[in-house]
């Protein structure tokens, strides 16, 4: 069966535009990757891995997509069409995994962002304390804020006066004085 000159023309233009666009878009993430592994490196940060990983990821599908254009140009039928294919969704489905844990560095990285500057990186790899967390995020009441204050003065505060009104004798930490104290409450 001959296939029309339009089926021809409509395959030959459809498999150029795909090789075209994958041949853009790949030049731009292997640009990306070698600015970022000779300015960042892996090591610098773990955004710049997830992000690196993720464009590694695309680059492993716009190949794919550059071979399909081929093959859709020249109509040729392969044996490997499935395994190809399934490349191409393995990549897919592990750069969206890695997009989500890089939105959730961020997240983490922008909402503990005090506790990010005194630890660097480090603190990726700790589990987030989820009661600290909620008391931060959801507490307030005012009985909560100035048992939380109570607490954080230089931690000597006795844990069990969770009574607001117990203030009568509280462990002033050195270089304080008790005008401070009040203040701070």
């Amino acid at each position: 069966m001959k296939d029309s000159d339009d089926e021809i023309l409509s395959l030959v233009t459809f498999g150029g535009l795909l090789i075209f666009l994958a041949t853009i878009f790949l030049i731009t993430h292997l640009l990306f990757l070698a600015v970022n592994l000779k300015k960042c490196g892996f090591e610098s940060n773990f955004a710049y891995t997830l992000m690196c990983l993720i464009s590694i990821l695309d680059c492993i599908q716009l190949l794919i997509h550059c071979i399909t254009g081929v093959i859709v140009c020249f109509k040729v039928r392969m044996p490997l069409m499935k395994v190809i294919g399934a490349f191409m969704e393995s990549s897919w489905i592990l750069m969206g995994i890695s997009t989500v844990f890089l939105s959730f560095h961020r997240f983490i990285f922008t909402a503990l962002s005090e506790k990010a500057e005194k630890t660097g990186d480090k603190y990726f790899e700790e589990l987030v304390d989820a009661s600290s967390l909620f008391r931060r995020c959801f507490s307030t009441s005012s009985q909560s804020k100035m048992i939380e204050r109570r607490r954080l003065i230089a931690g000597q505060l006795p844990l069990d006066s969770d009574d607001p009104e117990n203030l009568s004798s509280p462990i002033i930490a050195p270089g304080h004085s008790p005008e401070s104290l009040v203040t701070t409450l």
